[in-house]
């Protein structure tokens, strides 16, 4: 059973998965950062291990394009 998503978390999934599923390759770190106005890459780290936690992404390496979203929308 998946844990529900924030506000916050919803939009940084939704912009994952809209790429994936368009381009068949997840935004980069920096790209995720740039579209979701962060202020570092830390912080988006931070959220997909969130995601992660919650069972919406899987993540292999800690590199640019090292995860994968797991959950359809």
């Amino acid at each position: 059973m998946l844990i529900p998503l924030t506000p916050v978390q919803s939009q940084m999934y939704k912009t994952i998965y809209s790429a994936y599923k368009k381009d068949k390759v997840v935004p980069t770190i920096r790209e995720l950062m740039k579209e979701l106005n962060y202020q570092s890459t830390g912080s988006v780290h931070n959220m997909l291990r969130v995601l992660q936690h919650k069972g919406y992404v899987k993540i292999i390496d800690y590199k640019a394009r090292a995860y994968i979203p797991l959950v359809d929308l």
